[in-house]
C-alpha cells in the first residue's frame, strides 16, 4: 500500500473536483439555453402553433444530456482510481479527514477575502465542529443528494444506458430534472468552498447560473433572427 501523501492528494481532489466542475457548469449553461429557446418559440405563436418533430427532437437531446450529466457529476458508485466524480471526492474525503483543517479553511478564506460570516461558521456548516472535516457528516450529505437524485440515476442507467426489459421507476419529470441539477451544484459548490475556499463557491450556485444579460448569452440567439431556410411557394406560415 503507497504511504499516504497529504498534499498530493489534497491537489489531486482538486484537480477532480475542477473535472467535475466541467460537467456541473455544462449542466447549467445546457438548461439556461434550453429554456431560453422555449421561451422563443412559446412567445412566437406562429413558431409555437406548428406541431414537428424539432421540438421532440431538442426536448430529447437537452434530456439525456442533463440526465447522463447528473450522474456523470454525481455518479456515486464509480471507482476511485479511474473516476473523478462528487461521490469519488466525497470517499477519499472521509477516508482522510486531515485533508482540510478548521485552520487552513479560515486561513484561505483570509487569503481570498471571504465574508467574515464564512470565515467564522463555514468550516462548521460543511464539516462539523472539530478541528478536521467530520466523515459522517459529508457522508450523510452525499448520501441525501444520491437519494434525491435516485430517479435520474436508474432512468439513465435502465432507459438511456441500456434498454432493460423490465426498468424500475416512472420516467423522470421536469422539475425532478431541474431539482436534481441543483442539488449536484450546490454539494459541488460546497466542497470548492471546503477545499479552495473560491471566492465564487462562497455565493452558492450563483456563479454556476449564467447571466442572461452577458454577451455570451445573447449573442447565440442571433441564429433565431434569420431564416433557415426559404419558405416554399404559397406557404401559409
Amino acid at each position: 500500500m503507497k504511504p499516504y501523501n497529504r498534499g498530493k492528494c489534497k491537489q489531486e481532489l482538486i484537480d477532480d473536483l475542477d473535472r467535475v466542475g466541467g460537467v456541473v457548469n455544462e449542466l447549467y449553461r445546457h438548461r439556461f439555453v434550453y429554456d431560453r429557446i422555449v421561451e422563443i418559440a412559446l412567445a412566437n405563436p406562429r413558431v409555437s402553433a406548428v406541431p414537428n418533430h424539432l421540438w421532440f427532437f431538442l426536448a430529447r437531446i437537452f434530456s439525456d444530456s442533463v440526465l447522463v450529466g447528473v450522474r456523470r457529476a454525481l455518479d456515486p458508485k464509480a471507482k476511485e482510481n479511474r473516476t473523478a466524480s462528487l461521490g469519488t471526492i466525497v470517499r477519499r474525503l472521509e477516508k482522510h479527514p486531515d485533508i482540510i483543517t478548521r485552520t487552513e479553511f479560515a486561513s484561505g478564506c483570509a487569503s481570498n477575502d471571504l465574508p467574515a460570516d464564512i470565515t467564522a461558521s463555514g468550516f462548521t456548516r460543511l464539516a462539523g465542529q472539530g478541528e478536521e472535516l467530520d466523515p459522517d457528516l459529508l457522508r450523510c450529505r452525499l448520501e441525501d443528494v444520491e437519494r434525491q437524485c435516485a430517479p435520474i440515476l436508474d432512468f439513465v442507467n435502465m432507459r438511456i444506458a441500456h434498454s432493460d426489459r423490465s426498468p424500475k421507476g416512472a420516467p423522470v419529470k421536469w422539475g425532478e430534472a431541474d431539482d436534481a441539477i441543483d442539488a449536484v451544484g450546490e454539494l459541488y459548490c460546497d466542497l470548492r468552498l471546503l477545499l479552495t475556499q473560491a471566492k465564487d463557491a462562497a455565493a452558492g450556485t450563483d456563479f454556476l447560473k449564467p447571466c442572461p444579460k452577458s454577451r455570451e448569452y445573447t449573442e447565440w440567439t442571433k441564429v433565431f433572427e434569420v431564416p433557415w431556410i426559404d419558405p416554399p411557394e404559397h406557404a401559409t406560415l
